[in-house]
């Protein structure tokens, strides 16, 4: 191994060297590497005043305070904002006819769709007769009567025939259960008439300002033994009026029923005008009971339930803030359907223990303790 002379040994940079600034008594003299030997300084110096000035782009090592314009960093493009304008450059000759002769319109791309995030998609207060209409509630109460209408009239028409006479090919079914299946369909449709109706009513209330106390009211009279409870104690309330109607509308079954008789002697059927009032009578007054409840509804501005999303935003729960507060239960999922709630003892420091539900991904909450109190 052949020792190298000291003009032919190369040292790498250092930081030190490379930082290092040159002295008075040298200011005026170019600055020559130490590590090059005397015969290649002379040289090096002319390649580094011909070349261009040294550009260091980003990379890991790299710094800002060595190079000769500003620091740039490399970041995606989606991220990114383009501040300078980019020169237009065309594309080669070559590539545009390879593109024009390799395209059709049979196989060109599907164009992109841009969907608007939906929490800026805000639901406007919308009022009117029309548009908030109850079609789905007036119509169940529509039915109701035409049912009511149906039933009283196949009791009537019965009168005098046989059983032979109700016969349809090989069906045999009898007066009797045309009146059963009239009377499940209205039972459905007087639950469902008032239900939507207390919906109505419910929202009306707070809209024009109510106490906790008629809200609290409003929501037991749903049940029938409390409904009739506040009517005997003189605490008269729309939804608990229509709710005993509704129930006592119920009868008119029994009393449709009650009212067809078969008789053995002539094997005909028989109607008592006297029970068929009387059914036709609870039915209607179980149809007029509810219809009070929708009074109002052209003031609603969206369409309204007692979904507990809606409501727990209308009530200004924490974790629906930053919501429209128009907002549907529908609107509410799209925009935070993968939140985890809990309901639970959360616990947070300086503060006192609160039992409520709360956004489980922010917050720990733990199932409570048996005597545990909360503030």
């Amino acid at each position: 191994m052949e020792p190298t002379s000291p003009e032919q040994t190369h040292y790498p940079p250092t930081e030190s060297t490379d930082r290092q600034q040159p002295s008075s008594d040298n200011a005026t003299s170019p600055r020559t590497e130490p590590w090059l030997a005397p015969s290649e300084a002379i040289s090096h110096e002319q390649h580094r005043a011909s070349s261009p000035a040294l550009v260091l782009g980003f990379s890991v090592f790299g710094n800002s305070a060595t190079s000769e314009r500003a620091y740039q960093e490399q970041v995606a493009w989606a991220n990114s904002t383009q501040f300078r304008s980019v020169p237009p450059t065309e594309p080669e000759p070559q590539m545009v006819q390879s593109i024009l002769s390799g395209t059709d319109d049979d196989t060109l791309p599907p164009s992109r769709k841009y969907f608007r995030d939906p929490r800026h998609m805000l639901e406007p207060w919308a009022t009117g007769v029309w548009i908030r209409f109850p079609w789905w509630g007036f119509g169940a109460l529509l039915s109701v009567l035409l049912l009511t209408g149906a039933s009283a009239s196949i009791l009537l028409a019965s009168r005098g025939t046989s059983q032979d006479d109700w016969k349809f090919g090989h069906d045999n079914a009898q007066p009797h259960v045309y009146i059963s299946v009239f009377e499940m369909m209205m039972n459905f449709l007087v639950l469902f008439a008032l239900a939507d109706g207390i919906v109505i009513r419910f929202w009306r209330q707070l809209l024009h300002g109510t106490t906790l106390d008629s809200l609290h009211d409003t929501y037991e009279c749903v049940h029938v033994w409390l409904a009739i409870k506040r009517v005997v104690c003189l605490r008269f309330n729309v939804v608990a009026v229509a709710c005993i109607f509704a129930s006592i509308s119920f009868a008119r079954g029994p009393l449709f029923q009650r009212a067809l008789t078969f008789t053995e002697d002539d094997r005909t059927y028989r109607a008592s005008p006297l029970f068929v009032g009387l059914g036709i009578a609870v039915s209607v007054m179980g149809v007029a009971a509810i219809v009070p409840l929708y009074y109002g509804f052209w003031e609603m501005g969206r369409k309204v339930s007692l979904n507990p999303l809606e409501v727990a935003r209308a009530f200004g729960a924490p974790m629906m803030e930053g919501l429209d507060g128009n907002t549907t239960p529908d609107m509410v999922t799209v925009e935070r359907g993968g939140m985890g709630v809990k309901y639970g003892a959360l616990d947070r420091y300086g503060e006192e223990k609160k039992l409520r539900v709360e956004d489980s991904g922010r917050a720990t909450v733990r199932t409570p303790w048996h005597g545990e109190i909360f503030g």
